[in-house]
Formats: structure tokens, C-alpha cells, sequence
């Protein structure tokens, strides 16, 4: 599943479905089937479930496949490559892509314990390599 060209922006609500079709990957999943997958506390309506799965596949992020009168829907792009779009887009826009800025920023405002640090200090020392 290539990298999109052109990120997309994924609602949270749009984001949680697609949560569910990547734990189904490569399957994908019939209407019905990301029904029962929602979590308890999400009661939205079949209309409302549907509409989030139409948007994810107009904007090319899930894919469908015809079954008899019914549809199948899949993931078309990896949830690794979401993760990564969705945090160069906040990086972009929040930090002006400078990646020191937002670190500086989540280690002056997070409490941090001494095994967050040691994992910080271990990732920076290999990337230095």
C-alpha cells in the first residue's frame, strides 16, 4: 500500500473506522461486520457508520469490492502510512516541520520518568550514528 501522493485529513470519528478495518486487514469487512466491531460507547447509527465509509473511500483511504448486493470494505492505504501523514501534517502545521520544536515542546511540558528519558536518550544516540 503506496504513500498517497496528496495527504488526506482524517477525522477521529472516520479514523476509529478505519481502526477497525485495519485489525480486519487484508479481509476488510461487510457493513454489518464494522457494526459489531465498534467499540460499546460508540452508538452511532448504520447511516452515520456508512457515511464514514463512503468519505474513507472518496478519499482513497478504504477500498470496496462488490459481494452480491453487498459491499466489502478494505483498507487501501496502511495504517504505518496514516500514522505518518497525520504527524507530518501536525508537524507541518503546529511546529513548522521542525522536529526539534515539538520534541522540546513534549519534553518541557510532559512528566517524563526516568525510562521515558533513558528511551529518548537511546533513539537519539542511534539516530547520532
Amino acid at each position: 500500500m503506496p504513500v498517497q501522493a496528496n495527504p488526506v485529513r482524517i477525522s477521529s470519528a472516520e479514523w476509529e473506522v478505519m481502526e477497525i478495518l485495519w485489525a480486519a486487514s487484508p479481509d476488510g469487512l461487510l457493513l454489518s461486520q464494522v457494526l459489531d466491531a465498534m467499540p460499546q460507547e460508540n452508538s452511532w447509527a448504520t447511516k452515520t457508520v456508512q457515511t464514514f465509509l463512503k468519505r474513507l473511500v472518496d478519499k482513497g483511504v478504504a477500498e470496496t469490492v462488490r459481494e452480491g448486493r453487498m459491499l466489502r470494505y478494505s483498507v487501501a492505504v496502511s495504517h504505518a502510512d496514516c500514522i505518518k501523514q497525520e504527524a507530518d501534517s501536525f508537524l507541518g502545521r503546529v511546529f513548522q516541520g521542525r522536529v526539534s520544536h515539538l520534541l522540546a515542546h513534549f519534553i518541557e511540558e510532559e512528566d517524563l520518568n526516568q525510562g521515558d528519558i533513558d528511551d529518548l536518550r537511546r533513539i537519539l544516540e542511534e539516530k547520532r550514528k
